[in-house]
């Protein structure tokens, strides 16, 4: 039960952070542009390349979408039942 919990949660980050990316990729990027010089060039560039990040924001939507559907679509263990298999 535990795996399909953690894979619900990659599911909802991945789906979430890719709407994020879409909604705003350079604001985004820049919120992040901190710390050591390899992380602030890296989300400089991002920042610079908006249409490659909503790219990757698609990607990562379609990422989540797929594993949510994996996993919704697994057939009922035996002898559990749907309520169980909500819980």
């Amino acid at each position: 039960m535990w795996t399909k919990r953690i894979k619900d949660i990659v599911a909802m980050l991945l789906i979430g952070d890719g709407t994020l990316t879409l909604i705003g990729a350079r604001e985004r990027a820049l919120v992040w542009r901190f710390g050591p010089e390899k992380l602030r060039r890296s989300t400089s560039w991002q920042a610079d390349h908006p249409g490659l990040m909503r790219l990757e924001g698609l990607a990562s939507i379609g990422v989540g979408v797929l594993l949510a559907w994996w996993q919704y679509r697994e057939p009922l263990a035996p002898g559990v039942s749907v309520a169980e298999r909500r819980g």
